[in-house]
């Protein structure tokens, strides 16, 4: 009589003799960790990250070097998806902070457009502060010095993008008084949208006296 060979719960999880859900689950959830961080509302969260990419990629290249023939042997359409999915953790790296921007950009959006229209329909309402990365600033509303009728409003400092080499100036959000907003993705795109705004607004000059024409 034979009898089977029994599989601990290790081996059925990081070396079994063919790739299943067990670890295409693990893969998941490594690529999908920094996500949950974004939901949060907290941003790019960098040890999840880190750690997203750990994961992934380190059970990527182990199961590669100690199961990978044997998988693509036995199973290779699985095998395939699940190295997919661990060494997709790499474009973590590049993706969430960008997907971050845009989430915090949006917020930032929200909240200028809602201070906005309260102003609008006179209502009492407070500039908020908004996450730009490395912490918080404040925004800034912008009137006229003569009527006090508001402008714009926007964000006093740049949203900030996380990159591996420490953060950077991604984009500003401007929102005007009519309500429209935009998202400019450089300081020079900013200054530009402020300066149009303020030609707009300006007072039309009016044109310099005609001289009296002189008798021959």
């Amino acid at each position: 009589m034979t009898t089977g060979r029994v599989t601990t719960t290790y081996e059925r999880w990081l070396l079994p003799e063919r790739p299943g859900l067990r670890q295409l689950g693990i893969g998941i959830v490594a690529l999908l960790l920094p996500l949950g961080c974004l939901l949060d509302g907290d941003g790019t969260n960098v040890y999840a990250l880190v750690l997203s990419i750990t994961v992934g990629c380190g059970l990527g290249i182990a199961w590669a070097w100690l199961c990978g023939w044997q998988w693509l042997r036995v199973a290779p359409v699985s095998a395939v998806f699940v190295f997919a999915t661990c060494f997709a953790s790499l474009a973590n790296i590049e993706l969430m902070p960008r997907w971050d921007v845009l989430v915090r950009a949006h917020r930032a959006m929200s909240d200028l457009q809602f201070y906005v229209h309260a102003r609008l329909e006179g209502r009492d309402a407070e500039l908020r502060s908004y996450n730009t990365g490395p912490g918080r600033a404040l925004f800034v509303a912008v009137s006229d010095p003569a009527s006090g009728r508001l402008r714009y409003v926007c964000t006093g400092e740049p949203i900030q993008r996380w990159t591996p080499v420490g953060y950077r100036p991604s984009c500003y959000v401007l929102v005007r008084a009519d309500g429209s907003g935009q998202v400019l993705k450089n300081a020079s795109e900013f200054a530009a949208a402020r300066a149009a705004i303020g030609a707009e607004t300006a007072p039309p000059v009016a044109p310099p006296p005609t001289p009296p024409a002189t008798r021959q």
